[in-house]
């Protein structure tokens, strides 16, 4: 990986904005989605809403992570810039596997109760921010996540529950292992999942 932010460590919080600040990208005027390849592009033909919410859904242990890495590798694939908010389990291994771009893939872990500051730190500078938000985050903090994300069209992937409005997408793991996006180690199922569902 390009970086891995300790916040719990030697890393500060201002070591973090200095990162998300160099690495901020250009969004070209009109650049409303982000377009993807491979099998996770054919799940979401139309691309990923820059300025809104992707959420992940499914049930633990059945590859939402997985999902939120295969969106990872393909968004570094086409030249963005992904963090990812981590609580300390995610595997550097993991995020290999899935076919991430070192140089373009950020982890941040130990936000610890500054979580909701950190993320709206993390969506001013990168173009993907991939999240699993914890069970306390309330409707305030997630609102004003929200606000930031529209304001700087960045595209926010969500592993799970988002508690506020502004899901722009929802995607959920049966979906993407039906066609096809599933993560190392893990079979498609024969059947289709449920839909891919966009709103607004």
């Amino acid at each position: 990986m390009e970086a891995v932010a300790d916040l719990n460590g030697p890393t500060t919080r201002a070591g973090v904005a200095a990162l998300a600040a160099r690495v901020a990208p250009p969004v070209p005027p009109g650049a409303r989605r982000l377009m993807l390849d491979g099998p996770v592009g054919a799940v979401v033909p139309g691309g990923l809403p820059r300025g809104g919410i992707v959420q992940v859904t499914g049930t633990r242990g059945d590859g939402v992570t997985s999902l939120g890495l295969q969106l990872a590798a393909a968004a570094t694939r086409v030249g963005e810039w992904v963090a990812f908010l981590d609580d300390g389990t995610l595997g550097g291994l993991a995020a290999l596997e899935a076919g991430v771009a070192e140089e373009r893939f950020v982890v941040v872990r130990g936000p610890g109760s500054r979580w909701a500051s950190v993320a709206a730190m993390l969506v001013e500078g990168f173009g993907v921010v991939i999240v699993d938000p914890p069970p306390r985050l309330g409707d305030r903090d997630a609102r004003r996540i929200g606000a930031r994300v529209r304001e700087r069209g960045t595209v926010l992937v969500v592993l799970g529950r988002w508690p506020a409005p502004g899901v722009r997408l929802t995607l959920p793991v049966s979906a993407a292992r039906a066609a096809g996006a599933h993560g190392p180690g893990q079979s498609a199922p024969a059947r289709a999942g449920a839909p891919v569902r966009v709103a607004g």
